[in-house]
């Protein structure tokens, strides 16, 4: 299964799956997936490229828009680097992946994801870390297909990756406001 973690990751962008302790101690927007291969192995990618905050309210979380440059991902491995930015993503042609009008309470939230030149609606976890003196984080988990955003199957030398990817982000917060809810 390809898993991406990072919230912002929005799309396929999404390539690193890491302990949430993992994400969070890093204290630095980031987006992180692990890509599982078929018929076995995986990898992962990562971008601190995030562009966007979240807010509170007495309802929750919001977000208008979080974004991620798609070029700035990066796995170690410079030519699985351009197949995966050129080839697949096409950051030329697309170069963000975009998470709009994000609204999340108790823990759950709700959004609409663009990548590839396509929008889909998205549902997904998330987890409000911090305190009273910063820094504020969400650090948010959603599912979704590569499929869903026409990407074509990646494979190379007869390996592939599973259409799944799990996303989690690690996204700069606003200090939770006066009678907010986490």
């Amino acid at each position: 299964m390809l898993q991406i973690r990072v919230w912002a990751m929005a799309g396929l962008v999404v390539v690193g799956l890491a302990g949430a302790s993992a994400v969070a101690a890093e204290q630095a927007p980031l987006l992180r997936f692990k890509v599982s291969l078929s018929p076995t192995g995986s990898f992962e990618a990562r971008s601190s490229r995030i562009q966007g905050t979240v807010s509170s309210g007495a309802k929750g979380f919001e977000a208008t828009e979080i974004s991620l440059e798609l070029a700035t991902l990066k796995t170690g491995i410079e030519l699985r680097d351009r197949h995966m930015t050129q080839k697949y993503l096409e950051a030329s042609k697309y170069p963000k992946a975009v998470v709009t009008n994000v609204s999340g309470q108790g823990g759950k939230f709700k959004a609409q994801l663009s990548l590839h030149g396509k929008t889909s609606p998205i549902e997904g976890r998330y987890e409000y870390r911090g305190g009273p003196t910063g820094p504020n984080w969400i650090e948010a988990t959603f599912t979704t297909r590569l499929s869903d955003f026409d990407i074509e199957e990646p494979m190379y030398m007869g390996v592939g990756v599973e259409d799944e990817v799990e996303v989690t982000a690690l996204v700069p917060a606003a200090p939770l406001a006066a009678g907010a809810r986490k």
